[in-house]
């Protein structure tokens, strides 16, 4: 029963794990995004 509690327990550290890795990597993505977009724009107006 310890074992199966522990192996939960790690399961749900790893899923933690997870998506703050996937959220990270989109909250990077999107800011490349924007910071490209507004440079973008930038150079249309001039």
């Amino acid at each position: 029963m310890v074992s199966l509690d522990a192996l939960s327990l790690k399961s749900i550290s790893l899923w933690q794990e997870i998506a703050m890795v996937s959220y990270l990597s989109l909250y990077t993505f999107f800011k490349v995004l924007l910071r490209c977009w507004s440079a973008h724009r930038f150079i249309l107006q001039k």
